[in-house]
């Protein structure tokens, strides 16, 4: 066991070094102070002071770090704005992470992620060049006479080498088992950081007297879970309706008798007192209350836009890697421009959807994501009438993506806008998922959709579902305007 844990944490220990350093390279890079350099979470084991007067500090946890710059209240960055004026001077001012320009701060948050990129390259780099790629060569032992292999060309000792990688015809269950391990181990990275940072400062209500009543209400939640889970497991559908529209209905009706169920659980759970009363209307009744009160009638409108805006991209991308596949195209040029080359189209998407949001109001911002995002299913549509051309293909998935990014962007900003600061992580939670809620639902009967309409009409379909949605930005914008 020891044998696995050691490495772990030297790995990790090495690539939170690496990510706070470059958060650290910048800042000094730019002047702004930086009181503490802390591998690690929790007290602290051993450190030392530099010149500069950092705090250099190795702590008890070994998951995680973080560079806290001058003035900050806390790890997070949050400062005292409005203090700043009153309690520093001129010459401390000029080392204060917040008054710097904007490029500048985007640099060293950005330094962090910049350095671990730069780490994978010279990981993969030099293992490629000093140890080579490791496989195994599958060679042909015996191809029988007369058999299909053999009709088909296959040779004894033939070498299928290229049948073990990613991006061919042959499929090889261990190849994806290892990338799917691996995805998981990375994220499991990011929760165990997570669990292990510290709560930001802030001074608010408990809703809870003890740990045991948390406890208590972990287990409510999880157990009302169960119950979903098992009722949709067990509703199945009696008729055996085999049209798309059918389904869908019974679907719906579905998840509503789980969803009652579950509900149901909780209440009943509440008037046993097995979790306290007014913990569980802080909880889950506050939130939704606060939002409707401060909205009104308004607040239907604005859930369905929550639910609806990304209904376009959601169903259209269900069965993108399947059309790209139709159409002709291999595994590996859809991992190539798919999911390698798309990724950076949707973080310009992103950073063009939030800077827009900021320079010309998170309404106008929103309401462009829409249209581009409708519009750029269309782009599919013509895809799906032309001949395979990787062209074609790179611009369909760039204006995909970059639409995407644009939308997601500016849809997170209005969210942000819509909670209260009272109830934040509650309402945003509650938001975030019904913004995946139905679409996710409809989404899955697009296979249904298509083998009734084609993929040109699914395509044109997708993108009409978006028009309600600019219609409703355009009502709430009159109703609720946001308060930029």
């Amino acid at each position: 066991m020891l044998s696995y844990i050691l490495p772990f944490i030297i790995l990790i220990l090495i690539v939170v070094f690496i990510h706070e350093y470059g958060h650290y390279y910048f800042a000094k890079r730019y002047g702004v102070g930086v009181t503490d350099f802390s591998i690690g979470f929790g007290q602290e084991i051993f450190g030392w002071n530099d010149k500069s007067g950092t705090r250099w500090k190795i702590c008890w946890i070994p998951l995680g770090g973080y560079v806290k710059f001058y003035g900050d209240r806390n790890v997070f960055s949050q400062a005292d704005q409005e203090k700043i004026i009153q309690k520093y001077n001129e010459e401390d001012r000029k080392k204060l992470f917040v008054l710097k320009p904007l490029y500048q701060r985007v640099l060293i948050v950005f330094g962090g992620p910049l350095a671990n990129f730069l780490l994978a390259l010279v990981i993969f780099f030099s293992i490629y060049t000093f140890v080579g790629k490791d496989f195994t060569p599958a060679v042909i032992n015996e191809v029988q006479k007369d058999s299909p292999a053999m009709v088909g060309g296959l040779k004894n000792n033939e070498d299928l080498m290229e049948g073990s990688y990613l991006g061919t015809e042959f499929y090889n269950p261990v190849v994806w088992q290892i990338v799917y391990v691996s995805m998981a181990g990375l994220m499991l990275i990011g929760v165990l950081t997570t669990l292990c940072s510290p709560e930001p400062n802030i001074k608010r209500k408990n809703n809870f007297n003890n740990i045991s009543d948390q406890l208590k209400f972990l287990l409510t939640f999880a157990f009302a879970i169960t119950i979903f889970i098992f009722c949709y497991s067990i509703i199945d559908n009696p008729f055996n309706n085999k049209e798309p529209l059918e389904k869908f209905l019974f679907a719906l009706l579905r998840i509503v008798i789980c969803f009652a169920s579950s509900s149901v659980v909780i209440y009943m759970l509440i008037k046993i007192r097995l979790i306290p009363k007014k913990s569980a209307a802080n909880a889950y009744i506050k939130p939704i209350s606060e939002f409707i009160s401060r909205y009104g009638k308004t607040a239907i409108f604005i859930l369905l836009l929550i639910g609806f805006y990304r209904i376009a991209d959601i169903v259209m991308g269900v069965v993108a890697n399947i059309f790209y596949l139709e159409k002709g195209f291999n595994v590996k040029e859809i991992a190539t421009y798919s999911k390698f080359f798309g990724v950076f189209a949707t973080i310009i998407g992103g950073l063009i959807g939030g800077y827009s949001a900021v320079k010309f109001g998170t309404i106008k911002a929103l309401f462009f994501g829409a249209v581009i995002a409708a519009a750029s299913n269309l782009l599919f549509s013509w895809l799906a009438v032309s001949e395979p051309s990787i062209n074609a293909l790179i611009i369909v998935i760039t204006a995909d993506n970059i639409s995407s990014g644009f939308a997601g962007a500016a849809f997170v900003v209005y969210l942000s806008a819509l909670t209260s600061i009272k109830f934040t992580a509650t309402q945003y939670a509650l938001f975030s998922s019904l913004m995946i809620l139905f679409p996710k639902v409809i989404a899955g009967y697009s296979g249904s959709m298509v083998n009734f309409m084609g993929y040109s009409n699914f395509y044109i379909f997708t993108a009409i579902l978006g028009v309600p949605v600019l219609i409703l930005i355009i009502w709430i914008a009159k109703l609720a305007p946001v308060k930029e």
